[in-house]
Parts: structure tokens; C-alpha cells; sequence
């Protein structure tokens, strides 16, 4: 068999459940449900440096089981840059004041994501780790090595990708 008559036949039984489905389900009345309550609260977390463009404001990429936030906001000493942070007991605190962004944040505070540390070609993956700022440097093997930290687990190990390769 072809993928192609896979596919359709995939098709085929599913709408042939979904019309079963229909027809032997009984009709039934729709019930509201009342809410107990509020389920989350927003917080506008603010800006370092607002508001040139676009890239001026801030932008929330992650936030951990304790509502800490790590990402992108613009730097307080030059509007036309993105900078990581990451957000904490109401306060915004930028983890690296190069151009870059933080991606995720693990339940312990850590954060991670790049930046473009002075006299580097690319970008670096960073740890952040109470208060104290680490590249994570990047595979070798091309000329300008770039890496991206994405994701930060509760044991400290990070993902990402270096040089067109996941790491």
C-alpha cells in the first residue's frame, strides 16, 4: 500500500467514528458551570527601558511552579537593545546587560537562553544562577560558533542548540 492510500483510509475511519459518534450519541442539554472563583491573576511585570519600539517593552518567555519569569526586556542603558532578565519577588533584574534573551527558568531560579558577549562572533548560551552570569560556550567546528540554550530542567541541565546541532 502507498502512503497516499494509508492516509486517505485514515481519513476514512475516522470520519466513519466520528459519524458513529454522532449518530449514537443521544442529544444532550448544554450545563453552565459557575466559576468558584479566580483561577490565575495577571501582572504587568513592567520594562526596564520603555518604550523607543517594539523592542523596548518586555516580553515574558518562561515562568517556574513559583511565578518567576525569565525574558526579554530592553536595556535601562540603551533603549534599541534586548537584554534577558528574569522576574522575582516583583522585581526585574536582567541577568546579562548584552543583547540577548532568557528562554526558560527552572523551580530553582535558574535561568537560561544567549547572548552576544563582547568580542564573540555569535550568540552563547548562558546559565544564571543566583546572581552569578556563565557562558556556556558553544560546539566547535564553525567559524562563528553560536549556541542557544532553550530549556532548563529542575536538575540544571539545559537543552539547546549548537552549530545546527541540538546539545
Amino acid at each position: 500500500m502507498t502512503s497516499d492510500s494509508i492516509c486517505t483510509r485514515r481519513v476514512l475511519v475516522a470520519c466513519a467514528a466520528a459519524f458513529v459518534l454522532t449518530v449514537a450519541t443521544p442529544a444532550f442539554k448544554p450545563v453552565t458551570l459557575k466559576a468558584s472563583g479566580a483561577l490565575y491573576t495577571v501582572t504587568d511585570l513592567g520594562a526596564l527601558n520603555c518604550c523607543y519600539d517594539w523592542a523596548s517593552a518586555s516580553a515574558a518567555m518562561a515562568i517556574n511552579a513559583h511565578g518567576d519569569v525569565a525574558g526579554v526586556t530592553s536595556s535601562s542603558t540603551d533603549p534599541l537593545r534586548t537584554i534577558p532578565f528574569v522576574y522575582h519577588n516583583g522585581t526585574m533584574t536582567p541577568t546579562s546587560d548584552n543583547y540577548g534573551w532568557a528562554t526558560s527558568i527552572n523551580d530553582s531560579g535558574e535561568v537560561t537562553g544567549f547572548v552576544l558577549l563582547p568580542g564573540q562572533p555569535n550568540v552563547h548560551a548562558f546559565r544564571y544562577r543566583n546572581g552569578a552570569f556563565t557562558d556556556v560556550g558553544a560546539l566547535p567546528g564553525f567559524a562563528n560558533e553560536f549556541s542557544i540554550g532553550w530549556a532548563i530542567n529542575n536538575s540544571g541541565t539545559i537543552a539547546g542548540a549548537s552549530n545546527g546541532a541540538a546539545w
